[in-house]
């Protein structure tokens, strides 16, 4: 490929993504539940985070996350 492969985290900052897939990326040990409780357990602990998700309207109940929020969990948390 000329262009080159852009990987699935530029996929997941384009389209979104559903929580239980990033978590996954994260802690791929883990299993799916664990992984999950991770991931809300360093986004529940890192107030810059939680708070500029909030700001876009970040319900930890939803299912997915949107491609902003995917940016700012990349931004402050690094990719997986």
């Amino acid at each position: 490929d000329v262009l080159g492969s852009r990987g699935l985290g530029d996929v997941y900052k384009r389209q979104g993504c559903y929580k239980s897939d990033l978590a996954h990326r994260y802690n791929p040990e883990l299993t799916l539940n664990s992984a999950l409780k991770s991931l809300r357990e360093w986004i529940e602990h890192h107030p810059t985070l939680k708070t500029e998700l909030a700001e876009t309207g970040y319900n930890p109940k939803n299912k997915r996350f949107t491609p902003l929020q995917v940016e700012l969990i990349y931004k402050r948390i690094g990719k997986p």
